[in-house]
């Protein structure tokens, strides 16, 4: 696609003047790199992703540095995560020279101060980029995807879900999660259209499965009455679930919300979109709103907040 080929293009730019520039602006350029990541829908997704469950910078650095060598994780995407740690810390740090001194204390035996910055970068920086670059080409960002569903839905056919829903509700949820499962595959995720099986039961979405990073995603409705906070409660322990089988440190809760209420989560962890860290686990809960409102705007009734608390939602039914 076009926009992807595109977007390609500028990621490769912008690290591309990462390698020109001046080592003492190298901190000001990643900045301005991270800038554009935050950006653009793709790689904010991308980049929320990698941000769930990061390695401690200060551990692996102490474990470096008492080494004079590089130290990795034990997984691809365990690496790229501790890449994005390092990355961050030299950010927020606000040094100019912090990247050198990591150079330094982690292998680089080099006198030359431009080497240094080099080295860093092609040991931090590359595996980094490297996995936002396949990943932009094979469509997969997941959540950036799952939010798209959700604009698409509530701008352009609200009215069209809502009448699904409203004709069978008995079979309501399963129309609403066959939508989103279509959108997902034809933007480019793979998965069986029978609910594969697992340990914990059937996970309305479990995509990929033959690639060795399968996607996990429940659907469930939310209606304030009979599908409230233990319906939602129960969906976000599936997830949790699923995830522990398939070894998963991500997962998404889709709620599409039928009714006249304004549903909020209250959680610990105030970054956007809504997530709840548990267990070393990061599961994102995306609200998916379909009522449809026959009154104008101006004769529509205050909304009811229904608010649900992050331990209203980890708690088991017993």
């Amino acid at each position: 696609m076009p926009i992807y080929r595109q977007l390609r293009y500028e990621l490769q730019v912008k690290k591309d003047r990462l390698f020109r520039v001046d080592f003492r602006a190298l901190v000001d350029e990643l900045k301005l790199f991270f800038d554009f990541l935050e950006k653009h829908p793709v790689l904010h997704g991308l980049l929320e992703e990698l941000r769930t469950n990061m390695p401690n910078f200060d551990e692996w650095y102490k474990k470096m540095t008492a080494g004079r060598r590089i130290f990795w994780p034990s997984t691809e995407e365990e690496r790229v995560r501790l890449c994005l740690a390092f990355l961050e810390h030299c950010i927020n740090s606000g040094v100019e020279d912090e990247p050198i001194h990591i150079a330094m204390n982690t292998g680089y035996h080099g006198r030359s101060v431009p080497d240094a910055a080099l080295f860093f970068l092609e040991q931090f920086f590359m595996p980094f980029y490297e996995y936002l670059d396949q990943h932009i080409e094979e469509y997969s960002s997941v959540l950036y995807l799952i939010e798209k569903f959700k604009l698409r839905t509530q701008w352009f056919e609200r009215k069209r879900l809502y009448d699904w829903y409203n004709e069978d509700v008995s079979k309501g949820e399963a129309i609403l999660d066959g939508l989103l499962r279509q959108f997902l595959f034809d933007n480019g995720i793979e998965y069986p259209f029978s609910t594969p099986a697992s340990s914990s039961g059937r996970a309305d979405i479990v995509a990929s499965l033959h690639t060795p990073d399968p996607v996990i995603v429940e659907v469930k409705v939310f209606d304030g009455v009979n599908r409230g906070r233990s319906h939602l409660r129960q969906g976000f322990r599936q997830v949790h679930d699923y995830m522990t089988d398939y070894n998963k440190n991500v997962g998404y809760l889709v709620i599409f919300n039928i009714c006249n209420k304004d549903l909020q989560f209250r959680l610990t962890n105030p970054d956007k979109p809504p997530r709840v860290h548990l267990n070393n686990k990061t599961i994102f809960l995306i609200v998916v709103d379909i009522y449809h409102d026959l009154h104008p705007a101006s004769e529509r009734p205050q909304l009811e907040l229904y608010e649900i608390k992050e331990d209203e939602l980890v708690a088991d039914d017993k």
